[in-house]
Protein backbone atom coordinates (compact mmCIF):
# COMPACT_ATOMS: atom_id res chain seq x y z
CA UNK A 1 0.00 0.00 0.00
CA UNK A 2 2.95 2.66 -0.77
CA UNK A 3 0.10 4.97 -2.78
CA UNK A 4 -1.69 5.44 0.78
CA UNK A 5 1.62 6.29 2.42
CA UNK A 6 3.06 8.15 -0.34
CA UNK A 7 -0.32 9.65 -0.55
CA UNK A 8 -0.24 10.81 3.08
CA UNK A 9 3.18 12.45 2.75
CA UNK A 10 2.29 14.39 -0.50
CA UNK A 11 -0.77 15.97 2.08
CA UNK A 12 1.81 16.63 4.84
CA UNK A 13 4.08 18.12 2.70
CA UNK A 14 0.79 20.67 1.11
CA UNK A 15 0.18 21.40 5.25
CA UNK A 16 -2.81 19.36 5.64
CA UNK A 17 -2.18 17.55 9.01
CA UNK A 18 -5.46 15.66 8.63
CA UNK A 19 -5.21 14.29 4.95
CA UNK A 20 -1.83 13.08 6.13
CA UNK A 21 -3.04 11.05 9.27
CA UNK A 22 -5.81 9.70 6.62
CA UNK A 23 -2.84 8.38 4.30
CA UNK A 24 -0.58 7.38 7.08
CA UNK A 25 -3.73 5.18 8.76
CA UNK A 26 -4.29 3.84 5.72
CA UNK A 27 -1.02 2.30 4.52
CA UNK A 28 -0.73 0.84 8.57
CA UNK A 29 -4.79 -0.71 7.98
CA UNK A 30 -4.21 -1.58 4.63
CA UNK A 31 -1.17 -3.25 5.31
CA UNK A 32 -2.68 -5.47 7.89
CA UNK A 33 -5.53 -6.20 5.79
CA UNK A 34 -3.79 -7.74 3.17
CA UNK A 35 -1.68 -9.84 5.12
CA UNK A 36 -4.71 -11.07 7.02
CA UNK A 37 -6.20 -11.86 3.50
CA UNK A 38 -3.44 -13.87 2.35
CA UNK A 39 -3.42 -15.99 5.07
CA UNK A 40 -7.24 -16.68 4.19
CA UNK A 41 -5.98 -17.95 0.88
CA UNK A 42 -5.69 -21.52 3.49
CA UNK A 43 -9.48 -21.95 2.75
CA UNK A 44 -11.71 -21.04 0.43
CA UNK A 45 -13.79 -17.58 1.14
CA UNK A 46 -17.78 -17.37 -0.73
CA UNK A 47 -17.11 -15.30 -3.42
CA UNK A 48 -19.01 -12.46 -2.03
CA UNK A 49 -16.48 -12.23 0.94
CA UNK A 50 -13.83 -12.11 -1.63
CA UNK A 51 -15.88 -9.39 -3.72
CA UNK A 52 -16.38 -7.48 -1.10
CA UNK A 53 -12.68 -7.37 0.21
CA UNK A 54 -11.89 -5.78 -3.15
CA UNK A 55 -14.57 -3.08 -2.83
CA UNK A 56 -13.55 -2.29 0.84
CA UNK A 57 -9.97 -1.86 -0.54
CA UNK A 58 -10.98 0.19 -4.00
CA UNK A 59 -13.16 3.01 -1.57
CA UNK A 60 -10.37 3.04 1.01
CA UNK A 61 -8.01 4.38 -1.76
CA UNK A 62 -10.38 6.86 -2.96
CA UNK A 63 -10.99 8.08 0.21
CA UNK A 64 -7.04 8.31 0.56
CA UNK A 65 -7.23 10.22 -3.21
CA UNK A 66 -9.90 12.40 -1.89
CA UNK A 67 -8.14 13.22 1.35
CA UNK A 68 -5.01 14.04 -0.92
CA UNK A 69 -6.94 16.55 -3.28
CA UNK A 70 -8.55 18.32 -0.51
CA UNK A 71 -4.80 19.06 0.90
CA UNK A 72 -4.63 21.23 -2.44
CA UNK A 73 -8.17 23.07 -2.35
CA UNK A 74 -10.86 20.70 -3.61
CA UNK A 75 -13.81 20.46 -1.30
CA UNK A 76 -13.77 16.73 -0.74
CA UNK A 77 -12.67 16.62 3.17
CA UNK A 78 -16.50 15.37 4.13
CA UNK A 79 -16.49 12.71 1.58
CA UNK A 80 -13.17 11.47 2.23
CA UNK A 81 -13.54 11.14 5.58
CA UNK A 82 -16.88 9.45 4.84
CA UNK A 83 -15.15 7.40 2.90
CA UNK A 84 -12.26 6.27 4.88
CA UNK A 85 -14.59 5.71 8.04
CA UNK A 86 -17.13 3.59 6.37
CA UNK A 87 -14.56 1.29 4.44
CA UNK A 88 -13.03 0.47 7.74
CA UNK A 89 -16.43 -0.21 9.74
CA UNK A 90 -17.46 -3.06 6.88
CA UNK A 91 -13.16 -3.82 7.09
CA UNK A 92 -13.54 -4.58 10.62
CA UNK A 93 -16.74 -6.54 9.95
CA UNK A 94 -15.08 -8.40 7.26
CA UNK A 95 -12.33 -9.47 10.11
CA UNK A 96 -14.56 -10.50 12.72
CA UNK A 97 -16.74 -12.52 9.92
CA UNK A 98 -14.02 -14.33 7.76
CA UNK A 99 -10.63 -14.38 9.32
CA UNK A 100 -9.58 -17.01 11.11
CA UNK A 101 -8.43 -15.49 14.57
CA UNK A 102 -12.20 -15.36 15.74
CA UNK A 103 -12.70 -18.79 15.02
CA UNK A 104 -9.47 -19.68 17.46
CA UNK A 105 -10.29 -17.43 20.38
CA UNK A 106 -10.14 -20.30 22.62
CA UNK A 107 -7.40 -21.90 21.36
CA UNK A 108 -4.23 -23.02 23.71
CA UNK A 109 -0.89 -21.42 23.97
CA UNK A 110 0.18 -18.32 21.50
CA UNK A 111 -2.34 -19.54 18.41
CA UNK A 112 -5.12 -18.11 21.53
CA UNK A 113 -3.04 -15.43 22.77
CA UNK A 114 -2.79 -14.07 18.76
CA UNK A 115 -6.65 -15.27 18.25
CA UNK A 116 -7.58 -12.62 21.16
CA UNK A 117 -5.32 -9.99 20.42
CA UNK A 118 -6.15 -9.94 16.57
CA UNK A 119 -10.12 -10.37 17.24
CA UNK A 120 -9.84 -7.64 19.85
CA UNK A 121 -7.89 -5.50 17.52
CA UNK A 122 -10.52 -6.02 15.00
CA UNK A 123 -12.84 -4.68 17.47
CA UNK A 124 -11.16 -1.76 18.39
CA UNK A 125 -10.99 -1.04 14.64
CA UNK A 126 -14.93 -1.21 14.32
CA UNK A 127 -15.19 1.10 17.86
CA UNK A 128 -12.76 3.36 16.11
CA UNK A 129 -14.93 3.60 12.68
CA UNK A 130 -17.99 4.28 14.34
CA UNK A 131 -16.64 6.92 16.41
CA UNK A 132 -15.25 8.41 13.46
CA UNK A 133 -18.37 8.19 11.72
CA UNK A 134 -19.78 10.15 14.46
CA UNK A 135 -17.36 12.35 14.46
CA UNK A 136 -18.86 13.76 10.71
CA UNK A 137 -22.24 14.09 12.30
CA UNK A 138 -20.72 15.81 15.47
CA UNK A 139 -17.87 17.25 14.61
CA UNK A 140 -15.14 16.90 17.22
CA UNK A 141 -17.08 14.55 19.27
CA UNK A 142 -15.78 11.40 18.78
CA UNK A 143 -12.46 12.18 15.97
CA UNK A 144 -9.31 12.06 18.55
CA UNK A 145 -10.72 8.65 20.11
CA UNK A 146 -11.55 7.16 16.92
CA UNK A 147 -7.62 7.95 15.68
CA UNK A 148 -6.31 6.49 19.06
CA UNK A 149 -8.79 3.37 18.92
CA UNK A 150 -7.62 2.52 15.57
CA UNK A 151 -3.57 3.21 15.74
CA UNK A 152 -4.17 1.68 19.44
CA UNK A 153 -6.12 -0.31 19.49
CA UNK A 154 -6.11 -1.72 16.12
CA UNK A 155 -2.55 -1.70 14.93
CA UNK A 156 -0.92 -2.34 18.23
CA UNK A 157 -2.62 -4.86 18.59
CA UNK A 158 -1.81 -6.58 15.54
CA UNK A 159 1.74 -7.44 17.16
CA UNK A 160 0.14 -9.93 19.22
CA UNK A 161 1.02 -12.44 16.79
CA UNK A 162 4.78 -11.79 16.74
CA UNK A 163 5.58 -15.15 18.96
CA UNK A 164 3.47 -16.96 15.85
CA UNK A 165 5.63 -15.22 13.31
CA UNK A 166 9.53 -15.07 15.01
CA UNK A 167 9.53 -18.72 14.76
CA UNK A 168 9.43 -18.39 11.00
CA UNK A 169 11.70 -15.19 10.57
CA UNK A 170 14.26 -16.07 13.33
CA UNK A 171 14.30 -19.61 14.37
CA UNK A 172 13.40 -18.29 17.63
CA UNK A 173 10.39 -20.09 19.73
CA UNK A 174 9.61 -17.98 23.22
CA UNK A 175 7.49 -20.33 25.46
CA UNK A 176 4.32 -19.51 26.20
CA UNK A 177 2.85 -18.13 29.46
CA UNK A 178 -0.36 -17.39 30.44
CA UNK A 179 -0.32 -13.53 31.56
CA UNK A 180 1.36 -12.91 28.09
CA UNK A 181 -2.42 -12.20 27.70
CA UNK A 182 -2.68 -9.61 29.91
CA UNK A 183 -1.03 -6.55 27.88
CA UNK A 184 -3.87 -6.50 25.29
CA UNK A 185 -6.39 -6.57 28.04
CA UNK A 186 -4.43 -3.29 29.76
CA UNK A 187 -4.18 -1.49 26.48
CA UNK A 188 -8.14 -1.66 25.77
CA UNK A 189 -8.52 -1.02 29.42
CA UNK A 190 -6.85 2.25 28.87
CA UNK A 191 -8.41 3.34 25.73
CA UNK A 192 -11.65 2.81 27.42
CA UNK A 193 -10.34 5.02 30.45
CA UNK A 194 -9.50 7.69 27.64
CA UNK A 195 -12.88 7.42 26.29
CA UNK A 196 -14.15 7.68 29.69
CA UNK A 197 -12.27 10.95 30.50
CA UNK A 198 -13.01 12.81 26.93
CA UNK A 199 -16.82 11.86 27.46
CA UNK A 200 -16.15 13.41 31.21
CA UNK A 201 -14.40 16.85 29.94
CA UNK A 202 -16.88 17.39 27.29
CA UNK A 203 -19.82 17.54 29.93
CA UNK A 204 -18.17 19.95 31.60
Amino acid sequence: MPFAGGAGTVAWGAGDLPAAVTGWMAFLVLTIAAERRELTQMFRLPAFARRLFVAIIAVSLVAVALATAAAFGAAANAFASGFWWASCAVLALWLLRWDIAPRQWGSPGWRGHTAQCLSIGYSWLLAGSLLGLAGLRWPGGGTALALHAVSLGFVVAVFGHAPIILPALIGVRPAYFASARAPIWILSASLLLRGVAASEGSRE
